[in-house]
């Protein structure tokens, strides 16, 4: 994938082995002045937010990106737009604490069109003076860390957002997934809008098809199954949410 990006409108404190390692990167890498405008993205970035190739975005703020609104008013896009201040708060924040500043972003990414939450990272760059010259951004697929995880050494997950087989029906992965956030069966049937019995038979349905008679021997099974990763995209919601700072 080729970039179309103008390399001079970054600034000379930006070391040229950074540039050189950001056009080869397979991840997401830009750079925005201190007025909140792009001065640079990579391929890995332009992909990340559903834009062409060949899409110029250096002098172009967030809220100045194009939307790639779907025909189905009912499907779900990528809008940087309506986030556009609280990135600018980030960015400034970044400056101001002279730290990076973390965000879980959790929007319609990339060219498949998922909603996922992403991990973007704002670091200040300043120059000999100690001022910013601008923000340097960096974006990763955002990976879970249980305890039980950290207890038993294994590594942090990351979650899958297509069906992962067909060994339970929809209807069935919608209560699994709950199940297996520990949320009470009341709760469950008022956020699936269906009866608490009805979900008192799915659950017994699905301890039937996976042959056991506990929650606790469930969970195990799904572990195992890889289906605790499974979060289907119904129940992600566009949103932004900053990491606190570390003190």
């Amino acid at each position: 994938m080729s970039e179309n990006i103008n390399i001079q409108s970054l600034p000379k404190e930006i070391p040229p082995q950074f540039v050189a390692f950001w056009k080869i990167s397979s991840e997401p890498w830009a750079f925005k002045d201190p007025d909140s405008r792009y001065r640079y993205a990579n391929s890995a970035f332009l992909e990340l937010l559903d834009l062409p190739p060949e899409f110029n975005i250096v002098d172009k703020s967030d809220s100045e990106l194009p939307v790639n609104k779907p025909a189905d008013s009912k499907l779900p896009y990528l809008d940087f737009a309506k986030f556009s201040q609280q990135y600018r708060d980030y960015e400034k924040l970044a400056v101001v604490a002279n730290q990076t500043v973390s965000s879980i972003e959790t929007h319609c990414f990339g060219r498949e069109k998922k909603i996922q939450p992403y991990i973007f990272d704002r670091t200040p760059v300043l120059n000999d003076r100690k001022e910013s010259v601008g923000v340097m951004l960096h974006a990763h697929p955002m990976s879970f860390f249980t305890p039980g995880q950290y207890v038993e050494k294994e590594s942090p997950l990351s979650l899958l957002y297509d069906k992962p087989d067909e060994f339970f029906t929809d209807e069935e992965y919608d209560v699994i997934f709950f199940l297996l956030q520990n949320i009470s069966n009341e709760s469950i049937a008022e956020e699936l809008h269906i009866s608490v019995q009805k979900v008192d038979s799915i659950q017994q349905g699905v301890y039937e098809k996976a042959q056991i008679g506990s929650l606790y021997d469930f969970k195990v099974f799904c572990k195992i199954r890889g289906y605790e990763r499974y979060a289907p995209q119904k129940f992600l919601e566009p949103s932004s949410r900053m990491v606190p700072l570390s003190t």
